[in-house]
C-alpha cells in the first residue's frame, strides 16, 4: 500500500480473546458478526450511522473558501494539512463541513480519509461522510483507517484505470459501535498518538 503508514484504530474486538479449546469468551465479552465485542458495544451497518453529504457547488460561486482534492489528503492521516482554491477548479464540487469525514473512493487502497475542521469544497472522488445517530466524527475519521474498513473498500472496488468504490457498498459495512464515552476516549488516544507522530516526524525533516 503507498503512503504514509496508517493510523490505525481498534480492530474490530477489544480485549484478551479466549483460548482456541477453551470455546469461552473473556469476561464482559459476547460473540457478534465481527467477533468478541465488549457486551455494551454493538455491530451496526455504516449506513445505518453515517450519511452521504451531496450538496453540488459550482466553484466559480465561491467567492472565498478551500478546496481539497485527493492530492490534499495524507495517506493514513486523518487531518487536512494542504488544500488549494476554488478557482483552481472547474467542474461541479461537493461541498463539506465542520466534522465531516472526508474519504477518497478513488484508489481506496492509499487510505485516504481526513476529519474536516472547516467548510469547503472537494473533490467529487471524495465521499463526504457525516456521522450522526450515536457516532462521533473523530471516531468515524479512525474507523475509516482501521483494516477492516480498507479491505472491505479495496473487495468492493469497480473499474481498471481508475478503481473507485461507493457509497452505494460501504453502507452495508458492518462496523462496531462502542458507546459515546468510548468512542470519544478512543479517539483521543489514537489522535494524541498520531500528532506525537507528526511532531517527531517533523523534527526529522
Amino acid at each position: 500500500m503507498a503512503g504514509r503508514k496508517s493510523t490505525q484504530a481498534p480492530e474490530n474486538h477489544a480485549g484478551p480473546q479466549a483460548g482456541p479449546l477453551s470455546g469461552e469468551l473473556p469476561p464482559g465479552h459476547k460473540m457478534t458478526e465481527l467477533g468478541p465485542l465488549p457486551e455494551d458495544w454493538r455491530v451496526v451497518r455504516l449506513g445505518d450511522v453515517v450519511s452521504l453529504g451531496s450538496d453540488a457547488v459550482n466553484p466559480a460561486h465561491v467567492a472565498a473558501g478551500r478546496y481539497v482534492g485527493l492530492e490534499h489528503i495524507e495517506p493514513g492521516s486523518t487531518r487536512i494539512q494542504k488544500w488549494g482554491h476554488p478557482s483552481e477548479v472547474r467542474s461541479l464540487k461537493t461541498a463539506f463541513r465542520p466534522g465531516d469525514v472526508l474519504y477518497g473512493k478513488l484508489r481506496p487502497y492509499l487510505d485516504k480519509a481526513a476529519l474536516a475542521e472547516w467548510e469547503g469544497i472537494c473533490s467529487t472522488d471524495i465521499l463526504v461522510l457525516r456521522a450522526q445517530n450515536g457516532l462521533e466524527s473523530d471516531f468515524l475519521a479512525y474507523l475509516a483507517h482501521t483494516r477492516n474498513f480498507l479491505e472491505y473498500a479495496i473487495a468492493t472496488m469497480t473499474g481498471v484505470n481508475h478503481p473507485r468504490t461507493s457509497w452505494k457498498a460501504l453502507q452495508q459495512l458492518q462496523v462496531p459501535l462502542p458507546p459515546l464515552p468510548e468512542q470519544r476516549a478512543i479517539a483521543y488516544v489514537l489522535r494524541t498518538v498520531e500528532r506525537a507522530k507528526e511532531a517527531t516526524d517533523g523534527v526529522i525533516a
